[in-house]
């Protein structure tokens, strides 16, 4: 995870960017699971230790304020 300050919403259906920005607080690059584990909570897991760690002394981020970044097709269905 890494600080930023804007994203660009990805609509899931059409996979469209949409051309303005939105304020956002926390980047994801990857969140990656091995087959054998997927399904357990795992991902939800690890996504709330950093929403919850991610700035000391803060309460836990909301999920709009998250952004990732080239998603793969499960990771789409994993934030939406």
């Amino acid at each position: 995870v890494e600080p930023i300050n804007t994203a660009f919403l990805l609509l899931p259906e059409t996979l469209e960017r949409l051309p303005h920005p939105f304020p956002v607080t926390m980047g994801i690059h990857t969140i990656w699971v091995h087959a054998r584990f997927r399904g357990k909570q795992i991902a939800s897991r690890l996504l709330d230790a950093a929403r919850i760690k991610f700035l000391y002394g803060t309460p836990r981020l909301a999920l709009h304020q998250i952004a990732f970044s080239s998603p793969t097709q499960a990771g789409i269905q994993f934030a939406t």
